[in-house]
């Protein structure tokens, strides 16, 4: 069973099935998911060393276009489309734990468990892998070494998450 469908499930038997509750869940989820799509920008943008005042017009515009955009209307008005929230809010945290790892270790392996959260969440964040990879060879350039481990590590999620999916 997916993570999103144990999440609804909870929620179901916490509210019932009042969809007043439900609009106002996907709305904070929403919102939340626009709050890490402001906060992962403004870190990416300082790890690159961009100028403070353009990286934060450039974090409040897009996440207020994400919030705004009417095509977000599907993830609040079909309790369905919670998934796609529970994902990208997830996605969104692990890569936040993500660029701020290299301070202190823990936080990589809190992203690496909030990925797999997502990856349980909806299919389709395993193809966010392919962002910590360009992320891990375009900013942190560091040694070779340690972004292959780094890289490995997302990767030997991604297979077990693969391996989960097939026996299950």
């Amino acid at each position: 069973m997916p993570f999103s469908h144990f999440l609804q499930i909870i929620e179901i038997n916490l509210f019932e099935f009042n969809v007043f509750i439900i609009y106002i869940i996907n709305y904070l989820l929403l919102l939340l998911v626009g709050l890490f799509i402001y906060k992962n920008i403004k870190l990416l943008f300082t790890l690159l060393s961009v100028d403070n005042n353009v990286v934060n017009i450039v974090a409040v515009y897009s996440s207020f276009l994400f919030i705004l955009n009417p095509y977000n209307t599907e993830v609040i008005n079909w309790f369905s489309a919670q998934s796609y929230l529970f994902c990208s809010l997830l996605f969104l945290i692990s890569l936040n734990y993500y660029l701020k790892f290299k301070s202190k270790l823990v936080f990589l392996f809190v992203s690496i468990f909030l990925l797999l959260l997502s990856f349980l969440s909806k299919e389709t964040s395993v193809f966010s892998l392919v962002l910590f990879i360009t992320l891990e060879a375009v900013i942190f350039k560091e040694t070779i070494s340690n972004n292959l481990k780094t890289i490995s590590l997302y990767i030997s999620v991604t297979v077990f998450y693969f391996i989960l999916l097939f026996f299950s």
